[in-house]
């Protein structure tokens, strides 16, 4: 925001680079309305050749890519990816493009395919010294829910390990739901989220919970307040994803 603020007053063209960054984030914390307006905000921008479709907008076409993916239009979302292709390789935000691939080979039902991506992918990062142990980290999150969606279990626990971060404690409430335990969902996903959590890891926790209360067969108003919660979050954030996965 602040980069946008010094280019706007200065006449600087980096604060395209800004409203691209900014979009993407949002769309990644899981906050579209905001994604669609920063991204609209930069349609009305003169870029220079090329940059939408390079580094400098790569951020604005994974903003893109998410919105037509919360929209269920995975076509659309696999384009924007595409504009990309050119750079692909050499953009320092690959690991986020990477988890965007997934998602959208997730929506096609094609979990083997996103793990071939992940390897391929990965493997080439790792040949560029591109992939550093915070990468490494939140890589686990999404060769975990791919592997997960191909229905090895306890690959995807493996692959998470006893980290405990929100997002990890998610994950493996997703693999204990997958597993049919209900119960152990409910348990881990216990206390986890923070108020500061962003909204779509929320959705994810409050999707995950709802699940779980449906299998359990629960009528109570806590289960009410659960599901009362989960649609007043998807609502706010324009959110569909985390009730797909």
């Amino acid at each position: 925001r602040r980069s946008v603020e010094a280019s706007d007053a200065g006449g600087y063209r980096a604060g395209l680079q800004g409203l691209a960054l900014l979009a993407g984030t949002h769309a990644l914390s899981g906050d579209l309305p905001q994604a669609r307006a920063v991204a609209a905000r930069a349609e009305q921008r003169d870029w220079p050749d090329r940059w939408k479709t390079g580094y400098p907008g790569s951020y604005l076409q994974l903003a893109y890519a998410l919105i037509a993916l919360e929209d269920g239009d995975v076509s659309a979302a696999s384009e924007r990816l595409h504009t990309l292709d050119e750079h692909r390789e050499t953009i320092e935000h690959w690991a986020p493009l990477l988890h965007v691939d997934v998602l959208i080979e997730l929506r096609r039902h094609r979990p083997d395919i996103a793990r071939e991506r992940i390897r391929t992918v990965v493997m080439a990062q790792r040949s560029r010294r591109a992939i550093s142990p915070f990468v490494s980290g939140r890589l686990r999150h999404t060769t975990a829910l791919a592997t997960l969606a191909a229905g090895d279990l306890p690959a995807a626990a493996r692959v998470l390990g006893k980290a405990e971060d929100i997002r990890s404690a998610v994950g493996r409430a997703r693999v204990a739901l997958a597993g049919n335990d209900p119960e152990q969902a409910l348990r881990m996903l216990s206390g986890v989220v923070a108020p500061e959590t962003s909204r779509r890891v929320r959705a994810e926790y409050l999707s995950l919970s709802v699940a779980a209360v449906a299998l359990l067969g629960r009528e109570d108003a806590a289960a009410r307040s659960a599901i009362e919660r989960l649609e007043a979050v998807l609502a706010e954030s324009d959110q569909s994803l985390a009730l797909a996965l």
